[in-house]
């Protein structure tokens, strides 16, 4: 990278060991015009002055050779495979004889090297960008596998390449090689966190409710909460067949009304056909959320949690465990300046503590009031959670993943068929495996691999061909009436940005 007036002076001055200083032009000597007056009999020196700079670069080139950390059957591959490298012959013929000064001058295949034509020389059969081995393209996919021997992350694989070989588009390749390697992809650490995605406020009581199974003290449980008023329902179930978990909430139903939509995970209970008949016949619609991603259904997790450490307490206690509920279902949480009572009843529920009758009559709570401190909790907790939060990519249909079966387990190859629009459910997909399983998966729980197989990659093109480039990206532009005149040439895009955005070569250069 150093200028090439300055090459030939460093090469003179390589056998000396000295520290370089700047000097200011005002403080350097006058020159006077004695000095650099030519003489006729300092010729002969000159002369010499060549021979032996000629020497100097030949034992420069020589000690580039001998450095090599290579061995010599290693070497001669590297020779021989050169040799046999069209590309790389021509571009020995442009070294020999000069490079054009326009880069559309050169063939496709060499305008990747034209922008390192300065650093590009041969020493003994050897293609070099300064200090560098450019590896002919035969040997790539055996030198992408020696650099990927100890399976490390891209940047340090890209910097260990760095400092000793070089091709055009090398960092990509060795992106794509990292992104497809199967034994990279298993053990990759999980995806991190991304942003929280609250339920739409209802817009009255008891529209959308979510349920759940729980166990406490080896009995089974089923909870039942509204997302309107967070109103919850815990009845024992005597089994945890769908049969058991419909007549519970038939008998809530009956009491409270059908609800719009129930939203669970994608247990067995809730999954089979059984329960779905059911939804039908009741004209509820029914929305599962990913399995192990509680998250999506947070409200009735959390209140699950309440209710088994409520009760935990009232039997240690030996308290009545009906007055607690009352309690929780009563009283007021947080930023909610109404109790899930007043919301889901217009009042207060009486309990033994003493109080004005007039909390106990009917007293309906408008809706923008519910909406705005709905609005103002989610705000705040959207706030602290999306701090370290940011989505992931979207995957496309029919596109291969890796996925995981459990939270805990390593990553394992599949192939999206359902994406959320399809599954109703954000975030929520349904991905098939090799041997025909499918599973449906959060988006935290599905990665994505490399954009190409390792085989491909590896041999790698030297171009872009900007024709393809264009078509893989979608321009939408608004109809307009062209002012060009007739026989005026149209410019064709060089290449598309990944924003969409169209960029056009400079004219002087097409």
């Amino acid at each position: 990278k150093v200028p090439t007036r300055l090459q030939r002076l460093m090469l003179q001055l390589q056998c000396y060991s000295f520290d370089c200083e700047y000097k200011s032009g005002k403080k350097m000597y006058i020159a006077d015009t004695l000095s650099r007056l030519p003489q006729k009999h300092m010729q002969t020196k000159e002369d010499q002055d060549e021979n032996y700079l000629d020497t100097e670069i030949m034992i420069h080139c020589n000690l580039l050779i001998k450095n090599l950390s290579v061995t010599p059957e290693k070497l001669q591959q590297i020779k021989d495979e050169t040799s046999k490298d069209d590309v790389l012959q021509k571009i020995y013929l442009f070294y020999k004889n000069g490079w054009p000064l326009s880069k559309n001058k050169v063939q496709d295949e060499i305008k990747p090297f034209y922008m390192y034509r300065d650093e590009i020389h041969f020493i003994q059969g050897v293609a070099f960008k300064n200090d560098c081995i450019i590896i002919p393209k035969s040997m790539r996919k055996e030198i992408l596998n020696i650099l990927h021997v100890s399976h490390s992350g891209f940047q340090r694989t890209l910097n260990l390449a760095k400092e000793k070989i070089f091709w055009p588009f090398m960092t990509h390749e060795i992106s794509d090689m990292i992104g497809n390697c199967a034994y990279c992809l298993k053990y990759k650490p999980k995806n991190q966190k991304e942003t929280l995605i609250n339920h739409q406020l209802p817009h009255h009581p008891w529209e959308t409710i979510a349920i759940d199974l729980f166990q406490l003290n080896g009995k089974n449980y089923l909870a039942i909460v509204d997302y309107y008023s967070k109103f919850f329902e815990v009845p024992l179930l005597n089994s945890t067949t769908s049969q058991a978990v419909i007549n519970q909430l038939k008998s809530n139903f009956s009491r409270y009304g059908i609800p719009l939509k129930i939203v669970s995970d994608g247990g067995p209970q809730f999954s089979s056909n059984e329960f779905k008949l059911f939804c039908k016949a009741w004209e509820i619609s029914h929305t599962m959320t990913s399995p192990y991603h509680s998250q999506a259904n947070g409200l009735v997790e959390r209140t699950i949690g309440t209710v088994k450490s409520t009760l935990k307490k009232c039997f240690d206690s030996k308290t009545d465990p009906y007055l607690a509920l009352l309690h929780l279902r009563n009283s007021v949480t947080g930023n909610n300046n109404d109790s899930p009572a007043r919301l889901l009843m217009a009042r207060q529920l009486r309990d033994l503590l003493p109080g004005n009758k007039n909390l106990l009559k009917t007293k309906p709570v408008h809706y923008s009031k519910v909406k705005k401190d709905y609005e103002v909790r989610t705000k705040r907790m959207k706030n602290t959670y999306n701090a370290r939060a940011k989505d992931l990519p979207e995957l496309d249909l029919f596109e291969p993943i890796m996925f995981k079966k459990t939270p805990d387990s390593n990553w394992l190859p599949a192939k999206v068929i359902k994406t959320p629009e399809q599954t109703q459910a954000p975030r929520s997909y349904i991905v098939k495996t090799p041997d025909g399983e499918t599973y449906r998966r959060n988006r935290v729980h599905l990665m994505k691999t490399g954009s190409g197989s390792r085989s491909d990659t590896s041999q790698g093109s030297d171009i872009i061909e900007p024709e393809k480039e264009v078509k893989s990206q979608k321009i939408r532009t608004p109809p307009r009436v062209s002012n060009t005149p007739i026989g005026t040439p149209v410019r064709v895009p060089g290449m598309v940005t990944k924003s969409g955005r169209p960029v056009f070569p400079p004219v002087r250069y097409t």
